[in-house]
């Protein structure tokens, strides 16, 4: 199992159909030098899918604003 490379699943939602992004190492163990996706990244993106914005602004029950997904960027290479 490598922590720094993993994968995930997506259809329907408007995301072009039979393609993939990102891209790792010979080895399989590491990103390549040009993938840049982070897991904020397709939290965003998903999201972004359902019609809510990352960045919308909550408050925890001690009254802390927390936003969903603060550092994520929507992946708009994924649609059609």
């Amino acid at each position: 199992h490598y922590p720094r490379v993993n994968w995930c699943l997506m259809a329907g939602g408007g995301v072009k159909p039979g393609q993939f992004v990102g891209g790792t190492t010979k080895a399989g163990d590491a990103p390549d030098d040009k993938t840049d996706i982070k897991p904020d990244d397709i939290a965003a993106t998903i999201y972004h899918t359902l019609g809510i914005d990352p960045l919308t602004e909550y408050y925890t029950n001690t009254g802390r604003p927390t936003m969903l997904v603060p550092h994520g960027r929507i992946m708009s290479e994924l649609f059609a």
